[in-house]
């Protein structure tokens, strides 16, 4: 969520194999209505972290009568399966330009299950002194969890 000064963005994009899968809206600040859909998305300035996770520095979201610029600056969290990043983002709308600070997490669910990372993470799912818990032994089930 980024929270201008008559809205609030909520947005997500999940990045399937094949495909951009993506949501976002324009709502009211007192959440009461729905201004705006966003139709489109494009992620620029891809770079990978230390762990692998390959991410956009750069989300723009369009519709008829809006965009969004998100600028994702300083990592200020970078772990195994995610990482978070102070960004600015800038709405473009009916001729007006407004500008909102918030932060941008992108998640690479798929390293969870790579044990490797384990002893670096004390995450609810898997503690050092327990077995796994039954959600990561079931790869399918893991992912409705979330």
């Amino acid at each position: 969520r980024l929270h201008f000064e008559n809205s609030t963005l909520i947005y997500y994009v999940m990045n399937l194999k094949n495909e951009k899968q993506h949501q976002a809206c324009l709502v009211s600040k007192d959440n009461q209505e729905v201004i705006d859909r966003f139709d489109s998305v494009d992620i620029e300035d891809i770079r990978s972290s230390i762990f692998g996770i390959s991410s956009g520095r750069k989300i723009i979201l369009r519709s008829k009568h809006s965009e969004v610029t998100l600028q994702a600056s300083s990592v200020i969290d970078n772990g195994p399966f995610y990482q978070r990043f102070f960004s600015k983002g800038i709405l473009k709308r009916k001729d007006k330009l407004y500008v909102a600070e918030g932060i941008t997490e992108y998640i690479y669910p798929e390293n969870i299950y790579n044990k490797l990372f384990w002893p670096a993470v004390r995450m609810r799912l898997r503690f050092t002194s327990q077995k796994s818990h039954w959600v990561q032994k079931i790869k399918s089930l893991y992912e409705w969890t979330w």
